[in-house]
């Protein structure tokens, strides 16, 4: 690389002004050059004045610190370049390099200086220009300058289709990973996990997409198990009359528990209770006296609230979670109380429900029954087809116990004798965590609630299955299922499920199924015996085994698919090949 040699002028000499105004008039062509040094030089000396030297920091405002959540810098981050590094030595040095220089001659100031790195032969170019751009004296000169320009301007080319690509990136990823967060934040919405089988075009958005070089992937298409499974479910979900008499009975039974509460609640709070405390002698105060009634309501509001026996009711169970089978309207209610709920709680509410159903619902019409022994009240309509609402009685006092197994002080004292079964009542608490776990779990899981489906109807037809509860189901088909990288049909997730119960995982020195409900740790199939458990791993082995062997209609109990129709062309009968008349064979003479 040629030597750059900057000319600086100093202060004019007075005492050789005037021989040098001679010399000019005399000799023209022996000055010329001189007078072209010198004005170089100053242009040199102002256009250093004025843009920074090569290897001098600039545009340090550009570079961002990057702070850790405590405040402390880790890092910087050059919003010129798009690059970071993680110390001051590594910012000092990238703030003086060319590639700072060039984004910042590109961005912010083209006037800036900056070294060209390159070839010998763009060295050259730069030497016979003279380094200011201008073509050098002779032919060379300017073949070198016209060089120079081309690969300006091709180096420039690629810059820009480079900033286009990267740009193009980010916005792609941008895009995704927006899709992506809608895609998993999107509200919960019914039967919307059931249909995402038939939605892969849509998840296909939600992917990173292809180079623009490949073509963008079909989803696959489903399978003869998929059509078979799908098929199933399609029988045993049940109607829009079934859902709609489901819908309107849980709808009139926690309408008419919401009227029992407020009339228990009037009961137990008595109008003399809640007295003002502000005299009213004086008619210049009541603006005043407004003020202060105004917190007594609020607080005598609070106070009947508090007073409530009844605090609320919730779905549960199938209900909750949308797995209700057809021909199967049998729904649970679970009714929070403020204490303990007694027997003679049980049999007021009990009393009060079928006036209050009447209101509710005029034109229907109900059967009640008052099951001490189960802590609920069993409510049945008459109209076709029917369906059942179980109403649990439970309080959340039935599990404030200290270690010891006595009440804490806090608990208000009721007589025991009069208690419900604490077993029935931790039960219906336990149903409400259960049912919190599912939608935050297995709701989200593609596939899961047709596969729950699938293998809650197989429990019924299959006395291997039957003793399976319900919890034990929707734990197991979470954990086949959530094992999964990504999003499977429903074919694969049955057979999942399938591989589940064989691997063993009920058997006595199987995994077992830990219940993620409870806090100490607990066997959700902890009821099944020995013999059910061997029954089930034996059956769910050959229900396998038939779905290996393209026997999955017969674990299903569907009717096979009917094979496609074959594109060969069939022979003809005997009696079409008698009607067709016969070929004449000519024969040469």
């Amino acid at each position: 690389m040629p030597l750059k040699m900057n000319f600086v002028g100093g202060t004019k000499l007075t005492s050789t002004g005037v021989e040098e105004k001679i010399e000019v008039k005399k000799e023209v062509t022996t000055t010329a050059a001189p007078t072209t040094t010198t004005a170089a030089a100053a242009t040199s000396e102002s256009t250093d004045q004025e843009v920074p030297v090569e290897g001098t920091p600039i545009g340090e405002s550009y570079v961002e610190d990057i702070k850790s959540d405590v405040g402390k810098v880790i890092g910087f981050k050059c919003t010129l370049c798009d690059c970071r590094f993680n110390d001051h030595v590594a910012k000092m040095a990238h703030i003086k390099g060319r590639r700072h220089r060039m984004s910042y001659k590109k961005k912010v100031d083209r006037t800036i200086h900056v070294e060209m790195k390159g070839s010998k032969r763009k060295q050259a170019g730069v030497a016979l220009t003279g380094g200011s751009g201008a073509p050098g004296t002779g032919e060379e000169g300017q073949n070198a300058f016209k060089q120079k320009q081309f690969e300006q301007m091709q180096w420039e080319r690629q810059l820009r289709m480079r900033e286009e690509e990267l740009s193009r990136w980010e916005r792609d990823e941008y895009m995704r990973r927006a899709n992506e967060d809608r895609y998993w934040t999107r509200p919960d919405k019914s039967r919307m996990h059931e249909m995402d089988f038939y939605e892969w075009e849509r998840r296909e958005n939600y992917m990173e997409h292809p180079g623009p070089m490949f073509h963008r992937q079909g989803p696959p298409p489903p399978t003869p198990d998929d059509k078979l499974i799908m098929a199933k479910h399609s029988d045993i979900y049940p109607s829009d009359s079934e859902l709609k008499q489901v819908q309107s009975t849980v709808a009139a039974v926690e309408k008419a528990l919401k009227m029992v509460s407020d009339s228990l609640g009037d009961k137990d709070s008595t109008p003399g209770e809640i007295k003002p405390l502000i005299k009213t002698e004086v008619k210049e105060e009541k603006k005043e006296e407004e003020k202060k009634v105004e917190p007594l309501m609020k607080s005598a509001a609070a106070a009947a609230g508090n007073n409530r026996t009844l605090k609320g009711v919730m779905r549960v169970g199938p209900l909750c979670t949308g797995l209700l089978l057809k021909g199967q309207l049998a729904v649970e209610l679970v009714v929070l109380c403020a204490d303990k709920p007694t027997k003679t709680l049980l049999t007021k509410v009990g009393k009060l429900v079928p006036d209050k159903l009447k209101e509710a619902a005029p034109e229907a019409k109900y059967n009640m029954s008052i099951s001490v022994a189960d802590c609920c009240i069993n409510i049945t309509s008459t109209d076709e087809p029917k369906c059942t609402v179980k109403v649990t009685l439970t309080s959340p006092a039935c599990r404030d116990e200290d270690e010891q197994g006595q009440p804490k002080e806090s608990t208000p004292v009721v007589n025991e004798k009069d208690v419900l079964d604490k077993k029935k009542t931790l039960e219906a608490l336990a149903a409400l965590r259960h049912a919190k776990w599912f939608q935050a779990r297995a709701n989200q899981l593609t596939s899961c609630v047709i596969t729950i489906r699938i293998v809650r109807d197989l429990c019924q037809r299959s006395a291997a299955f039957k003793p399976l509860s319900g919890w034990a189901i929707e734990l197991l088909c979470e954990k086949a299922i959530g094992s999964s990288f990504g999003p499977i049909p429903p074919g694969e997730a049955f057979r999942r499920v399938l591989e589940a119960v064989s691997s063993g995982v009920f058997l006595p020195g199987g995994t077992g199924l830990i219940d993620p409900c409870e806090k100490e740790k607990t066997d959700a199939a902890a009821n099944l015996t020995a013999q059910e458990r061997e029954d089930m791993t034996a059956a769910a082995q050959q229900a396998l085994r038939s779905f290996a062997f393209r026997q999955l209609h017969k674990v299903l109990g569907v009717e096979p698919l009917k094979p496609s129709g074959s594109r060969k062309r069939k022979a003809p009968s005997t009696s079409e090949a008698a009607a067709e008349p016969a070929k004449q064979v000519k024969v040469e003479a």
